[in-house]
């Protein structure tokens, strides 16, 4: 990557080619400290391998990544607004060849515009379709700006990026760092990627009451890719994976309503009448799927049809979102 060490004195670094370096108070490393022990969180209970990857692992086989055990992988988009990510489009479509649940990152420079460098990321990926993770927001350092200005470019970034992809992003971050912002807890709702290495679970970023995604080594080894990669872990089943990634819903599944106000219409396609509006975080079932990406549901007694972007599986909600 492009960052210093003097800067990431603790190595963090998504698609990172340095070697982990530990850290004197609070960063990557365990320190084993009582206190930091009491900001840890281990996983709940299942979790599902995955990768990411930038141009610093040159050319990728994709065919062989899923042999180690990666379900998933993220690519990076660029640095910033000016340097962009060399093998990012293969990295992006042969990680979907190859049957992983793709995603892509940016690293945010918080001394340039925020709005350019979130269009750079929509340019790039889109309307988020099935199958792909939210995009990310790798924050890492200040860049020279006060924690008002970065605070205030990260919320730009974020609108731009969900109202573009159609999907909320992944804030990927290390407490070390976040909790120089005095963020309190007004990203809580967006999925948290953590990076910490060298620990058995990772200190959470003050303000985040869990995490989606643990980033816990950058001196992985996996078939198909030369040299080291970064390694994580998803936190749930691959079946809770899939949902954040939009995948199809099955039939018969119990979902939940995951923006503001969902309108239910007699029909597919926002031509149709409106039967009724659903809030966030209501219960319904999945009843038909249309190939246009709209799914028959039941809402109460009442059924109709919505566009089923904004549906969650239930096991994978996150209440948060309503917030």
């Amino acid at each position: 990557m492009l960052r210093n060490r003097s800067t990431l004195k603790c190595g963090l670094g998504l698609g990172g080619a340095f070697l982990v370096v530990a850290c004197s108070s609070g960063g990557i490393a365990e320190s084993g400290t009582t206190d930091e022990e009491l900001v840890r969180q281990c996983a709940t209970g299942e979790t599902v391998k995955g990768i990411d990857v930038s141009k610093w692992q040159g050319t990728i086989d994709w065919t062989k990544v899923p042999s180690s055990g990666s379900v998933f992988a993220f690519s990076r988009v660029s640095d910033g607004v000016s340097s962009n990510d060399s093998k990012f489009s293969r990295n992006w479509e042969g990680s979907k060849a190859a049957g992983l649940v793709r995603g892509a990152y940016q690293y945010f420079r918080a001394s340039k515009d925020a709005t350019e460098q979130a269009n750079k990321m929509v340019s790039a990926v889109g309307v988020l379709g099935d199958g792909d993770l939210p995009a990310v927001l790798d924050i890492e350092e200040a860049d020279g700006q006060s924690p008002s200005t970065v605070l205030a470019k990260i919320r730009t970034w974020l609108q731009v990026v969900e109202a573009g992809t159609q999907k909320t992003p992944i804030i990927y971050t290390a407490s070390y760092f976040w909790e120089t912002l005095n963020a309190e807890t007004e990203f809580a709702k967006y999925p948290l990627w953590v990076a910490n290495y060298g620990a058995t679970c990772p200190k959470m970023p003050p303000g985040f009451s869990g995490w989606s995604f643990w980033q816990y080594s950058a001196s992985g080894s996996i078939s198909g890719i030369g040299g080291n990669v970064d390694l994580n872990v998803f936190n749930g089943s691959r079946a809770s994976l899939e949902a954040l990634a939009g995948a199809p819903k099955a039939v018969g599944e119990a979902a939940v309503v995951s923006t503001a106000l969902l309108n239910l219409r007699d029909g597919v396609g926002t031509s149709h009448a409106v039967v009724t509006q659903m809030q966030c975080g209501s219960d319904i079932a999945i009843l038909e799927h249309d190939s246009s990406g709209w799914a028959k549901v039941r809402y109460g007694t009442t059924e109709g049809w919505c566009n089923e972007q904004y549906l969650k599986l239930k096991e994978a909600f996150d209440p948060r979102v309503c917030e």
